[in-house]
This record gives structure tokens, sequence and C-alpha cells, in this order.
């Protein structure tokens, strides 16, 4: 048995339809007794996109970027018909998994980014026939004509960076947090 909870229920101003207001209402599974203990919980949407959602939206920003890139650089792309999106995979670390029988097993956690974006146009491979002319058609392939390559796409944050020190801004920071000791 479905139960509506969450939603009040009123009249309207002549006291006939009722009126919901209040919190959204959800359904709650009640049950009789024959299935007591089970509890249904309201569905709540995921806010996470699915995957292919989440490539299509990676895509898009890569695009973006490389367009930015390019009129930073002050390169022109090409009026292309088409582009693609070159993906690669980065090592991003390692995890212990256990075995079945004992012991562990060391896994390498990889995870697909973008490496660069290619403009083109699509052509048409054919066969070729023994008497040397065009034959069926096969497939057709991407022919890159401009490659923009995307800095950075292999970053591993896991991995130590390099630490800058720089004197002249700690005696700078030094000073200030002084001045401010003193106005105090």
């Amino acid at each position: 048995m479905w139960k509506v909870i969450g939603a009040m229920e009123g009249t309207d101003e002549y006291g006939r339809m009722p009126a919901i207001y209040g919190p959204l209402p959800c359904k709650v599974w009640t049950g009789p007794h024959a299935v007591k203990g089970r509890k249904i919980k309201p569905h709540v949407p995921s806010l996470r996109p699915d995957r292919d959602t989440a490539r299509k939206i990676d895509e898009r920003r890569a695009h973006e970027y490389a367009e930015w890139l390019c009129r930073r650089d002050g390169r022109e792309i090409p009026d292309c018909r088409t582009s693609r999106c070159v993906w690669n995979s980065v090592e991003i670390g390692e995890h212990q998994r256990k075995r079945r029988w004992g012991g562990s097993q060391t896994v390498i956690v990889s995870s697909h980014r973008i490496q660069a974006v290619e403009y083109g146009h699509m052509r048409e491979v054919h066969n070729t026939r023994k008497d040397g002319k065009q034959g069926a058609w096969l497939y057709n392939e991407f022919v890159a004509e401009f490659r923009v390559d995307l800095p950075n796409w292999d970053f591993n944050p896991t991995e130590p960076q390099e630490e800058i020190v720089d004197d002249e801004a700690d005696a700078i920071l030094a000073a200030y947090v002084a001045l401010i000791d003193q106005a105090a």
C-alpha cells in the first residue's frame, strides 16, 4: 500500500477542493503485513550525469578550450566540416586489491582524458578491384588537417610537485604581518 507523506492538504477559499501546500509530497510503501519490514525509499534522481552525457560535456569543453588556445596564440582554425577529440588514458594512481586466497594485488587506476582536438574532413575509403578501378565503398575515414594539443592533459596531482621558495616574497609577507600586528 502506498502512502503520500510530506504534503499538507487544505481547502480553497470556498471550502470545496483540497489544495496541496507545504513541502513536496513523496510516496512511501507502507505495505500489508505480508511484506512487513520491506520499506521502499522515495526515488531521488541522481544529479551526476550518465557516462555519455559526461563525455559530451568533456568534448564540448575541450573544443572551447582549443578555440581559446588558438585565439591566444594567434593561430586560425581552418574551415573544416568535422572535428573530433583524441582520447587517451593516464595512470592516476594505484590501490591494493585483496585476493580470495589471501595476499593482495596492486592494481593501476587509470583515467580517460582528452589529449588533443583535431579538425579535418571525412574521406570515403573504397576497395580496389582486380582491374585497378575503384571498387565498393568500405567506410568513411577521418583525415586530420589541423591539431590542437591540450597542455597538461596528463597531469597527475598525486605526484610530488616542485616547491618554489621565494625569499623576497617571504620577507615582504613577514613585514606585512608585522605591520598588521603593530596596528592591532
